[in-house]
């Protein structure tokens, strides 16, 4: 309760320090300044100064044109000099620059202050503001203060968006440790993308590593570069850089926009599987990647070598190039689309494209996060549907080789059973029993007739299964004389005509009972009972005999070895349950007689009734 207690005070806190800040905000005074194109980064105010720069209104100065690594900025504060007078410190506060230097007067001189987004000796309570930049009145230079700020890399955009203010120390404590609204709002945006995206990351690479398929790596790969670029500029980054050098960070945050878009690219490779469906876009694409390939060795050159100007263009070039192919490609993709694949790959880009729009046009990477945000959902989708796709066609490919396997091994029982029927009818001849070879003949050639005729058959109905059975057991009747009795009984809530079973399935065990429990027996009478019955969705087929017993049999030299009939039946039950995805067995059970001897032999087997 009191940990409840706590959360709900630290929330009002927050809401209460958040408006203070919206209303402290209006409590800062901008002011103008002007901009100056200098020629080293190891150029001082004195040597500045000499050469009698001519600085340029930020408003007329051409920032598209202009490319450089230093620039200074001269601060006009000679309108403010009046309110600096009623404050002995003031803080000066401006644009997040990679490393910058102001110029002021001291006691002892022209003295500099070193500040910016590389300066590790800067402790900061917000990670949204530096603390400022202490300065007092007498710090101007003829009314002004210089500003010598330099890039690592290109500035892209960034000349576009410099602002320079001043606030007192009371007001600076609410740019240096609390939040506006909106600053909470942009967090919470950031992190929470961020985390999709980490997420998102974490799972592909565990699903790469589990179905090895690169589409699953670099789309995860993607997501990762996507997050890092879009969100670490607009998060903490100062902090970020304590964990790693601050060159290689700032190096590897610029260069992530590349290894976004040639990860994208191979994504689409393999998602697509271009090769086979779409050659002509397969070989653009990798034309693209061989060109970003390239793009990422030169941007490594460039930075070793300074290079600046020419990581500019190709950062440049690589944005022109992927916008016309992400124009081309959706249309193409639209046109020539093979399945819905291709569909989810056009709305994700669509939506990418938009953010990037927004971006460039309005300069805020909210619109950017919304339009990856977006693209990661409907890509995840995709593969979603793709891997959902393939497990439907992978289980339809299974259940035909299992019915193609079932149509091998029963083709393998046909020409067993005709062996056995063959053998019959020529003791019969051989015996000179002319009138039972012909009844024979004739109870064969039913039950060929009735086998051919469900031969293209993956199934028949049970009504067909057992008028097979009694053909076959009419057969096996006048072979032995009729030296036994059968009985075929059928639960009467069974509809034989709306249940089917492969054909042939319970002839193998009727054969066994005959052959191995019923013929060796010597005295007592010989029954064989065969039930059909329900029970759930299964359906139950019973083969019972009063023969000898296994035991007994197996003791035979002549039945050491196992039925092949017997033995193809089982292989078919285990292909039926596969393809069922619902165990089909078989039981065999040994019955006893009140002195426990072997009484027959009981033989159980289920099946899902279809």
């Amino acid at each position: 309760m009191d940990k409840l207690i706590g959360i709900f005070l630290f929330f009002l806190l927050g809401l209460f320090t958040a408006y203070c800040q919206e209303d402290n905000l209006n409590k800062y005074k901008e002011v103008p300044f002007s901009i100056f194109e200098g020629k080293s980064q190891t150029e001082d105010l004195s040597q500045l100064l000499a050469s009698k720069p001519t600085f340029i209104p930020f408003k007329e100065f051409d920032k598209d044109s202009k490319f450089s690594q230093t620039y200074w900025l001269k601060v006009n504060l000679t309108k403010e000099f009046d309110t600096l007078l009623t404050r002995k410190q003031w803080r000066l506060h401006t644009s997040s620059f990679e490393f910058a230097e102001m110029y002021f007067n001291s006691s002892e001189g022209i003295d500099s202050y070193t500040f910016g987004m590389y300066n590790m000796s800067e402790t900061r309570s917000s990670v949204d503001y530096h603390p400022g930049i202490p300065f007092e009145s007498s710090s101007l230079i003829d009314g002004h203060l210089y500003i010598k700020f330099y890039f690592l890399d290109a500035p892209y955009n960034f000349l576009k968006k410099i602002r320079i203010f001043y606030t007192s120390e009371e007001t600076n404590e609410f740019f240096s440790k609390y939040y506006s609204q909106g600053q909470v709002n942009k967090f919470f945006q950031h992190y929470a993308f961020f985390g999709l995206c980490l997420i998102v990351f974490i799972c592909f690479v565990f699903i790469y590593g589990v179905v090895q398929k690169r589409e699953f790596l670099y789309y995860a790969l993607y997501v990762f570069f996507s997050g890092v670029y879009l969100v670490t500029p607009d998060l903490p980054f100062d902090y970020v850089i304590h964990l790693i050098h601050n060159r290689i960070a700032h190096f590897f945050l610029l260069s992530s926009q590349i290894y976004i878009n040639l990860f994208y690219c191979l994504f689409l490779i393999y998602y697509l599987n271009t090769r086979k469906d779409y050659p002509k876009l397969h070989v653009f694409l990798k034309g693209i990647i061989i060109i970003l390939t390239v793009t990422v060795f030169a941007d490594i050159l460039g930075k070793l070598l300074g290079f600046n100007i020419l990581r500019f263009y190709l950062f440049n070039f690589q944005r022109i190039l992927m916008t016309l192919f992400g124009v081309v490609g959706m249309i193409y993709l639209l046109l020539k689309a093979k399945n819905q694949l291709a569909y989810f790959i056009v709305l994700g880009s669509f939506c990418y494209m938009l953010g990037a729009w927004g971006y460039f046009f309005f300069a805020d990477s909210s619109f950017m996060v919304a339009g990856i945000t977006l693209e990661i959902i409907i890509f995840t989708l995709g593969i979603a549907y793709k891997v959902n796709s393939q497990y439907k066609a992978k289980l339809l490919l299974q259940k035909e080789v299992s019915q193609k396997e079932i149509s091998a091994l029963r083709a393998q029982i046909n020409p067993h059973f005709i062996f056995n029927s063959l053998n019959s009818i020529q003791h019969l001849i051989l015996t000179d029993d002319k009138m039972g070879a012909l009844k024979y003949l004739n109870q064969f050639g039913k039950l060929t007739r009735s086998v051919l005729d469900n031969s293209n058959q993956t199934k028949v109905s049970l009504t067909d299964e057992i008028k097979v059975l009694r053909s076959y057991l009419e057969l096996e009747s006048l072979r032995f004389d009729n030296t036994f009795s059968y009985k075929i009984e059928i639960d009467d809530v069974l509809d034989t005509e709306d249940v089917e079973i492969p054909l042939l399935l319970i002839q193998p065990f009727v054969e066994n009972s005959i052959i191995h429990g019923l013929m060796p027996k010597q005295f007592g009478d010989k029954k064989l009972i065969i039930r059909f019955k329900l029970e759930g969705e299964d359906l139950i087929c019973e083969v019972e005999d009063n023969g000898v017993g296994r035991i007994a049999s197996q003791s035979l030299k002549s039945t050491t070895k196992k039925s092949r009939g017997m033995e193809i039946t089982e292989k078919r039950l285990k292909l039926i349950s596969s393809s069922n995805r619902k165990d089909a067995n078989i039981n065999i059970e040994d019955k006893l007689d009140a002195k426990g001897e072997a009484s027959g032999t009981k033989v159980i087997i289920r099946i899902l009734a279809a």
